[in-house]
């Protein structure tokens, strides 16, 4: 009878599923995320339990378009994420003549992808704290809704990042009287916007704010 019993016990653990919630969620918490797409596919229990923002606060998602800002971050478990990279985007077309006439020179059009004041509302209605626009070209948004959405960040790349003098100017005035960045790493791309401001003292003032500086 004792042999059955344990048995019996034996058999009854063997599922992970029989297992108290918190321990089965602490197994999850210790897995990859990219594990974690994969045991979301073994059941609605699992993928319920995986769906939970608090498991998906630190991923780190591939660099995405400013296009693909807003569909990445309305993923209903990833709206606690506290990192994000935009990437810029350059895309090179040939276009044929209107007659298309053979040996009729084609027209190379370039299409670039802009960071733009929508993308930027996106980012400022989430979670994300650490924020990586390197190579990004930012001379659509708005200089003074720009200067305060970096200054709100915590973590901030910035190389060879594209922006406007009044941009710059706009960055620094109010990193130089607030700031919540903590680490700063940036190299501008277009130093002739750094030259060309009115205040060049204001790039001082401001960066000697953030406690951890990479230029």
């Amino acid at each position: 009878l004792a042999i059955k019993v344990t048995y019996l016990k034996m058999n009854f653990v063997k599922s992970i599923d029989n297992l108290p919630l918190e321990i089965i969620l602490m197994i999850f918490k210790k897995l990859r995320h990219r594990d974690l797409k994969s045991a979301m596919l073994v059941s609605k229990k699992w993928k319920d339990l995986i769906e939970d923002p608090a498991m998906w606060k630190h991923f780190i998602a591939k660099a995405v378009f400013p296009e693909q800002i807003g569909r990445l971050l309305n993923v209903p478990r990833l709206c606690l994420m506290k990192s994000l990279k935009v990437e810029h985007n350059k895309e090179m077309l040939e276009v044929q003549g209107v007659d298309e006439e053979e040996f009729k020179p084609q027209f190379k059009v370039l299409l670039v992808s802009r960071v733009e004041d929508e993308h930027v509302n996106e980012i400022q209605k989430s979670e994300i704290s650490e924020l990586d626009l390197s190579t990004s070209d930012m001379i659509k948004v708005d200089p003074n809704t720009l200067g305060d959405f970096l200054n709100n960040m915590k973590k901030l790349k910035l190389f060879s990042t594209i922006f406007t003098c009044e941009q710059l100017e706009d960055l620094f005035r109010k990193m130089s009287e607030y700031t919540n960045l903590e680490k700063l790493e940036i190299h501008l791309k277009n130093l002739d916007s750094t030259k060309a401001l009115d205040e060049p003292e204001l790039i001082g003032d401001g960066l000697n704010k953030i406690r951890t500086l990479d230029i």
